[in-house]
C-alpha cells in the first residue's frame, strides 16, 4: 500500500507540472527562463517518469513558440551563434533514450528545432548574397553538430541548392565582374553541402573553371 501511495504522489507532482505548465502557456506568462526550469525540476525530481511518458514532447507545444518568438529579428548571418548555447541546453533536456539521436521528426528535439529555428534560418538563407559563400558555410559547418542531418539536409536541397542554380543560371561572364569560381568554389571544400546536383550548365562550368 505505501509503494502504491508513493507512486500516486508521484505522478500527482508530475501532473501538477505538466498542468502548470500548459496553464502559463494558454495564458500567455510563460516565458523562457521559467519553462527552462519547470523541465529542469521535472527532470530532476521524476526522471523515470519524465523520460518513461516523453514529457520532452510537451516542448514542441510550449517551448517552440517561445523561442521561436526570441529569434524573431535574429540578424543569422551576422550573429550566426547567438542561440547556439541555448539550443544546446535544450538538446541534453528533451534527451530520450530510445529517440534516434534527433534524427526523426518524432523526436523532441527536431521537432523544437523545426519549429522554431528553422523559419529564421530559412528566411535569413532565402535573402542570403550567393556571392558571399563564406558567411553562410561558416553558418552550417557552425551548427551542423547540433541541428539534426536531415534539415541541414532540408537546408542544403531545397534552399540552397535552388540558390545557387538560379544564380548559375543568370550568371553572364560578359557582364558580371565577379567570377563564377569566387563563389562556388567555396562549397567544393565542404563535402556535405557539395552542390552535386546543380544544372547542367553549372556541371559545365564547374568542368571548365576546375578540370
Amino acid at each position: 500500500m505505501t509503494g502504491s501511495v508513493s507512486q500516486i504522489d508521484t505522478l500527482r507532482g508530475v501532473l501538477s507540472l505538466v498542468e502548470d505548465l500548459e496553464d502559463r502557456h494558454e495564458s500567455g506568462t510563460l516565458d523562457l527562463p521559467s519553462a527552462l526550469a519547470s523541465f529542469r525540476r521535472m527532470e530532476k525530481e521524476y526522471p523515470a517518469e519524465y523520460r518513461a511518458y516523453e514529457l520532452p514532447h510537451i516542448a514542441s507545444t510550449v517551448v517552440a513558440p517561445l523561442l521561436k518568438k526570441e529569434l524573431t529579428g535574429w540578424a543569422v548571418l551576422d550573429a550566426p551563434f547567438k542561440y547556439k548555447d541555448a539550443y544546446a541546453e535544450w538538446r541534453e533536456i528533451l534527451y530520450l533514450p530510445d529517440s534516434p539521436g534527433g534524427e526523426d521528426e518524432a523526436d523532441p528535439f527536431y521537432s523544437l528545432v523545426w519549429e522554431s529555428w528553422m523559419p529564421s534560418v530559412r528566411a535569413a538563407v532565402t535573402q542570403w548574397n550567393t556571392r558571399n559563400p563564406d558567411a553562410l558555410i561558416d553558418f552550417l559547418k557552425g551548427w551542423s553538430d547540433l541541428v539534426p542531418v536531415r534539415i541541414m539536409q532540408n537546408i542544403r536541397d531545397l534552399i540552397v541548392l535552388p540558390r545557387l542554380q538560379s544564380e548559375v543560371a543568370q550568371w553572364d561572364p560578359m557582364t558580371d565582374p565577379v567570377p563564377l569560381h569566387s563563389w562556388l568554389h567555396p562549397w567544393l571544400e565542404v563535402t556535405f553541402y557539395f552542390p552535386v546536383t546543380l544544372t547542367p550548365r553549372c556541371s559545365q562550368l564547374f568542368y571548365f573553371f576546375f578540370r
